[in-house]
């Protein structure tokens, strides 16, 4: 077993809570440390190397308010007794208009396992679902506009290959973690690779607090 960090970015769109959440593990595969310094490097890290990129999917009428982090196993099961909450005042950087706060964009993920002596499953289809897309990057079928698929996609591969600095030494990359099914079987990839489905999802759920597992 191997514990992972959660990283939970609250927005808010509208009055609306918008929730994504990624992961991220040391690359060697051992466990990360739950301590509250450790989940303060985490959250500070990923303000400083990511959260720019996610600013620029999120709309300029929305609002990055926190950083939510906590330790979890493969089965998404908290291991952390605290969670560390760091607020942050960050306006989105998208200036398209949204029109319907229900569309969102979805990366498909892909995973291999974490590390060479993984024993429980890998993520078979596992997303993650992006901020509301605005009105103007969506043609009358559904379908995105390349501009906003070079966006996503730029937001994906950056996932993909920037760690968010280190942890004693050793690379934070990221990783997702989901459970198979309905059987309870754990599972947890490192993500090799993210790129973003060509039409916008509708699913409420996806948009408002998704799972993104």
């Amino acid at each position: 077993m191997s514990e992972v960090y959660q990283v939970t970015v609250n927005s808010t769109v509208y009055g609306q809570t918008v929730s994504n959440i990624f992961y991220y593990g040391l690359a060697d595969g051992t466990s990360v440390v739950a301590g509250t310094t450790a989940m303060e490097i985490v959250a500070n890290n990923f303000i400083t190397t990511h959260c720019q990129d996610y600013r620029t999917l999120l709309t300029s009428q929305g609002r990055i308010e926190s950083i939510k982090i906590r330790v979890v196993n493969e089965l998404r099961e908290p291991i952390s007794l605290w969670d560390y909450d760091e607020s942050v005042d960050l306006l989105g950087l998208n200036t398209q208009p949204l029109g319907s706060v229900g569309a969102t964009g979805i990366l498909t993920c892909r995973c291999v396992p974490y590390y060479t002596t993984q024993t429980y499953r890998v993520p078979k289809r596992s997303y993650l679902a992006l901020p509301p897309v605005g009105e103007p990057y969506v043609d009358p079928g559904g379908k995105l506009t390349n501009s906003y698929l070079l966006l996503a996609n730029a937001f994906g591969d950056k996932l993909v290959n920037d760690p968010i600095g280190t942890l004693g030494g050793v690379d934070l990359i990221s990783v997702r973690v989901g459970v198979e099914n309905k059987v309870g079987i754990g599972a947890m990839g490192r993500l090799e690779s993210a790129f973003v489905r060509p039409y916008v999802s509708n699913r409420r759920s996806r948009t408002l607090n998704p799972r993104g597992y």
